[in-house]
């Protein structure tokens, strides 16, 4: 999606490598990139892989720390495998159509 609406890189030219800084750099983009907007569903997309990033940020934390039973642990990593599933399957679709679109235009 990044090199669909203008490139993979910051404007230095060194590639955009945290999940945060590239959905950032999505945001930023869709004010200026209606199709983007489109596909993104007005940012909807972003904000459930935003949820996503910090759920899988805080089960990593609970594992490191000890602050969650093995038990809890592996409910809350099949639930997130499940979430990040749906996820990767509507955010490649919405890739693909943006490319697509881009392609058209």
């Amino acid at each position: 999606m990044l090199r669909q609406s203008g490139g993979a890189t910051y404007s230095n030219g060194r590639p955009i490598r945290m999940m945060g800084k590239k959905i950032g750099e999505l945001r930023n983009r869709m004010s200026t990139d209606v199709i983007l907007k489109g596909q993104l569903n007005n940012g909807k997309l972003l904000d459930d892989l935003v949820s996503w990033k910090d759920n899988r940020d805080i089960l990593m934390h609970a594992m490191a720390d000890g602050s969650m039973s093995i038990d809890e642990i592996e409910k809350e990593i099949y639930l997130l495998g499940q979430n990040g599933k749906n996820l990767t399957r509507n955010i490649a679709a919405a890739a693909r159509r943006l490319k697509k679109q881009k392609l058209k235009t």
